[in-house]
């Protein structure tokens, strides 16, 4: 479903290699996830092959089954299929199932939605509902779906998003789905709001704190505050435009990469940084991107810090006070592939020391080669929070 965000890396890294010289092996399935982390009638393949250093999990539950790419991508997914279980147990109370039987099946609301916004990408969904989505949903002639989501998010849909703690944002198809539909039933029902949002507290407490301003302030304005913001961290204003209009990118993202990006402060290379957001083809790319930010703002090491984006040939590398180089990758396991082993010979990555650190484990292979070129490596590394 998602490409590789690794896989691109590579691909800007070393144009010249388009063929690896190791197969990645594939893990056992409990080496990736804690026991017992599945949530019901969500299973998972095993073994699970790599990829570009990547899980690759074939995922069957109730959304269907389809491929998630890495363990962090993983863990966001999980969590979105626990939460469709929950929603769908909820418009499965007789009430709430009385006054959905009255529209279309959620099937039918995500097709019109997708027609609607075709060319433009999931993550545009809000950006124009009343001139897409609504004028579609009239086309249909169902006049009670004529209140079908403002362009702007509804205290409704704010309510419902947080007490199931659900980006308002998700691409996730069948979540989506099913919200909208919901949302929809209640916009001009009072009492089945309030019934609603009662049933949908449960015995466990999941509200979710979202961002203010994903609820007050329209994407288009988001963008050009962000675009605004991106500047005063040194961005062009051209790489700042391309990224916000990067269809990947929704606002819950971008929010998070102005976040982690201010978090490490105006510095050098900060134009370069941006361009691989702008070129990313996926979500799974941008969170990754998102998450080497967060980590580069965290990471310490000998009393020394990292004070600018190192983006030789579209490498996402960072150079520290002391000029050190350093790659942060969070990916599951490291082989030494033809594409990898280029990356690490490369004679353009000079410094004081060459630092790689990544989330998972590495070959004995990719061991002896990082050793050999001179980099330092550091694996396990847990400096990463949960994937928001």
């Amino acid at each position: 479903m998602l490409r590789s965000s690794f896989a691109l890396v590579l691909s800007l890294l070393c144009a010249s290699a388009s063929a690896t010289e190791v197969t990645e092996p594939s893990l056992a399935l409990a080496e990736l996830l804690p026991p017992d982390s599945l949530p019901e009638a969500i299973s998972v393949a095993d073994p699970v092959p790599l990829r570009d250093f990547l899980a690759q999990f074939q995922v069957s539950g109730s959304g269907g089954d389809y491929l998630v790419e890495g363990a962090r991508s993983l863990q966001l997914r999980l969590r979105e299929e626990a939460t469709l279980a929950r929603l769908r147990k909820l418009t499965a109370e007789p009430v709430v199932a009385d006054a959905l039987g009255k529209l279309p099946p959620a099937e039918v609301v995500f097709d019109v939605r997708v027609e609607g916004m075709r060319g433009r990408g999931p993550a545009r969904f809000y950006r124009s509902r009343e001139d897409q989505l609504v004028k579609s949903l009239l086309a249909l002639q169902r006049p009670m779906l004529q209140k079908a989501l403002e362009p702007r998010l509804n205290p409704t849909l704010r309510a419902l998003c947080e007490k199931l703690a659900i980006d308002p944002y998700t691409t996730h198809p069948q979540l989506r789905a099913e919200l909208d539909r919901l949302v929809i039933a209640m916009a001009d029902d009072e009492q089945l709001r309030e019934q609603v949002l009662d049933l949908a507290k449960g015995p466990e407490q999941l509200e979710a704190v979202i961002d203010e301003r994903l609820w007050s302030t329209a994407p288009d304005v988001l963008a050009q505050e962000g675009i605004q913001a991106m500047m005063a961290m040194g961005v062009a204003f051209r790489a700042s435009q391309r990224f916000f209009g990067n269809p990947y990118v929704s606002p819950t993202l971008a929010l998070a990469w102005l976040e982690a990006q201010a978090a490490l402060g105006p510095m050098p290379g900060a134009d370069a940084m941006v361009m691989l957001g702008v070129a990313a083809e996926s979500e799974a790319e941008i969170r990754m991107l998102i998450d080497q930010l967060r980590w580069a703002a965290r990471f310490e090491y000998q009393g020394d810090r990292i004070m600018a984006f190192n983006v030789q040939r579209q490498a996402p590398t960072f150079r520290t006070r002391n000029n050190r180089v350093v790659a942060l990758l969070p990916v599951e396991y490291l082989s030494w592939t033809k594409a990898f082993s280029e990356f690490a010979e490369r004679p353009d990555m000079l410094g004081s020391e060459k630092l790689i650190w990544i989330t998972g484990e590495a070959s004995p292979a990719a061991l002896k080669g990082l050793e050999q070129t001179g980099w330092k490596l550091r694996t396990a590394v847990k400096a990463l929070a949960e994937p928001e």
